[in-house]
């Protein structure tokens, strides 16, 4: 039987902006970027499954690694199968996390996202399973990882903020060869005792990495909604060389809010970076349409 979470996410999520990760410099951010790149990688590779959310979560000095995938083929398998599935990803996650001794938990879900009616987005989480650090069975969890398509939500006490974010959106290629998009923004005050005012914009942080830069020049940058365009920018991403021959480009845009609004009501949604062009799977619209559901709640109350 499915289980839908309904669970407040007060988690760390990795972007490349992120106060929310807990990481005090952009070094901090890079590692822990290539940490989580490097787990995710290699369930790709051993999976041959494209949607798989990988991320850090803390809450109250807890930290764990929520592994979520998405529409695979085992949602129509047993639970048996499933089970060796979570318990193999348990033991990759500890062998290939640089950081796993800072683990508390290693939760391991898989998740169902659908579309009825072209406006009403449906998501299940069919099984979840949790692991202490050494990939040794909770005998009794208490609780579950979040869906991976809500939003994280973070308050910084000393700056008296909070910072909302979705998880990374993989636009081409793979994690550590291929172009990302971080979707967050922040409003002052705790959001958790207040209904602040929604923000004037909305931060989309991309970040490519490839052996040769893919946006050497200035880039121009189109989002449509079931084709019309919403809105359109040009900016130029700066690039670093990383380890061995490989390139970063990172480029970190300021959206309108309305516009981004308007584009998370579109069916179909695409992503123009100078000839590169991108459409959203489901469960990416999905998460951007969770991010603007939040804004929305904001306006109501």
């Amino acid at each position: 039987m499915g289980l839908t979470m309904h669970k407040s996410l007060l988690c760390l999520l990795l972007t490349s902006c992120l106060l929310a990760c807990g990481c005090s410099t952009a070094k901090d951010v890079r590692k822990t970027l290539r940490d989580l790149t490097m787990v995710r990688a290699e369930l790709v590779k051993k999976y041959g499954e494209q949607d798989i959310d990988v991320r850090v979560n803390t809450f109250q000095n807890q930290t764990s690694i929520s592994v979520v995938y998405i529409n695979s083929p085992l949602n129509q398998k047993t639970t048996e199968e499933r089970a060796v599935r979570a318990q193999e990803t348990a033991e990759i996650v500890k062998q290939l996390y640089p950081s796993i001794k800072n683990v508390n938990e290693i939760w391991v879900g898989f998740m169902r996202v659908t579309t009825r009616l072209v406006v009403f987005h449906w998501s299940e989480m069919i099984e979840v399973r949790g692991f202490d650090s050494d990939a040794r069975p909770l005998r009794d969890p208490g609780i579950a990882p979040p869906e991976s398509n809500q939003p994280s939500v973070r308050y910084s006490p000393s700056q008296n903020q909070t910072e909302i974010s979705s998880s990374s959106i993989q636009l081409e290629g793979t994690t550590e060869k291929g172009v990302l998009i971080f979707p967050h923004f922040s409003v002052a005050g705790n959001v958790n005792k207040i209904t602040p005012k929604p923000p004037d914009e909305i931060g989309l942080d991309f970040a490519a990495f490839s052996e040769k830069p893919k946006f050497p020049n200035i880039t121009k940058l189109v989002f449509l909604s079931d084709d019309k365009i919403v809105y359109q920018t040009k900016g130029q991403f700066s690039t670093s060389k990383i380890a061995g021959d490989m390139y970063s480009e990172f480029l970190y845009l300021k959206m309108p809010t309305a516009a981004f609004l308007s584009i998370s009501s579109g069916r179909v949604v695409k992503i123009k970076l100078n000839e590169r062009e991108y459409t959203l799977t489901e469960s990416q619209l999905l998460q951007i349409q969770r991010l603007s559901d939040y804004l929305r709640s904001m306006k109501q109350g």
